[in-house]
């Protein structure tokens, strides 16, 4: 998972050495089992109060914050890049604790985290650095869509690699959209659709983006002759 989100990132952190990003994060496991980590509370308390990873609140949509190495450096992220720390962590930890997992969640507009330890499973806000109760995940949709959402599973859906990759790129394809810098969108679309091919909501996506391009060098083409 680590290295998959490494390469990712690579691709717009030109030079990055996975390798020693990968040392890093091993470094980061062996802290925490020294720690040592041993449950969701202790797992919690060393990532967001010893080693102080936290959202970014002052700068959200910093590119930054979306590249796994470059949150490992900084420890300021968005959700779903510090619920991969997490992640990234507890996979390193499990051949010593067997009982710890940890998942993420496809939450509306807001990752979230699933850690499991002996005691059960608990919900994790890992921008926040805090458990954090369904209860308390409703009132972000009420007020997210102004009204309350009636108790359903379905915002606590476990996310695979392939989804909290796509996700991740999701992120990243909207920063540079936000700029107006179509070409490396269309590459985040690309490595979507390499994760999910077919889908129709991405070709649809890659089509409209393709067309835009295609009409703004057709404009910029007439503006030098």
């Amino acid at each position: 998972m680590a290295r998959t989100a490494l390469i990712i990132a690579r691709q717009f952190h030109p030079g990055l050495d996975i390798e020693t990003e990968l040392a890093h994060i091993d470094q980061l496991a062996t802290r925490a089992r020294q720690w040592p980590v041993t449950d969701a509370a202790s797992l919690l308390d060393f990532i967001a109060n010893e080693e102080e990873y936290s959202g970014n609140t002052d700068d959200y949509y910093n590119l930054s914050n979306s590249l796994l190495n470059k949150v490992i450096q900084t420890k300021l992220g968005i959700p779903i890049t510090l619920a991969l720390v997490y992640i990234c962590v507890v996979q390193r930890l499990k051949p010593h604790i067997p009982e710890l997992d940890a998942q993420g969640i496809n939450f509306p507009t807001h990752f979230l985290l699933s850690v499991s330890d002996i005691n059960g499973e608990h919900l994790i806000d890992p921008f926040a650095g805090k458990q954090i109760s369904k209860q308390a995940c409703y009132e972000i949709i009420s007020n997210l869509y102004g009204q309350q959402p009636s108790a359903d599973d379905k915002y606590f859906r476990k996310a695979d690699n392939r989804q909290i990759l796509r996700r991740v790129l999701e992120n990243i394809k909207g920063i540079y959209l936000k700029s107006g810098d179509i070409d490396p969108a269309i590459e985040c679309l690309g490595y979507q659709l390499m994760l999910f091919p077919g889908d129709q909501d991405l070709l649809l996506q890659q089509q409209q983006l393709l067309k835009h391009l295609h009409t703004d060098q057709t404009t910029n083409k007439h503006l030098l002759q």
